[in-house]
């Protein structure tokens, strides 16, 4: 059987299978093993066509206001991230 790890840190994320007494560490798209935790929120298109991780953060030089990072600081508090016109609660609300 094997198991999947999700590691949800502050900067970066990892993903891990362990599986036959071995953990591996799984690479993203461009072959690095953590990616950036890192949403850029373009509010003219649906969330689903974000960008995220690496294009994400090399878009916060250019376009800090839409960018997301961190938001692990933010689970628990009562207000609003906001991008343009959206409004997302971090904590859930």
């Amino acid at each position: 059987m094997a198991v999947l790890g999700i590691d949800l840190g502050t900067s970066k994320l990892s993903v891990a299978v362990f599986c036959d007494g071995s953990a591996d560490v799984l690479r993203n798209d461009i072959g690095n093993r953590g990616t950036p935790s890192c949403v850029y929120a373009d509010p003219s298109l649906p969330p689903e066509e974000w960008e995220t991780g690496e294009t994400a953060l090399r878009k916060q030089v250019f376009e800090p206001s839409r960018t997301i990072r961190n938001s692990k600081y933010l689970f628990g508090i009562s207000s609003s991230v906001d991008i343009g016109a959206l409004s997302s609660y971090p904590s859930g609300e």
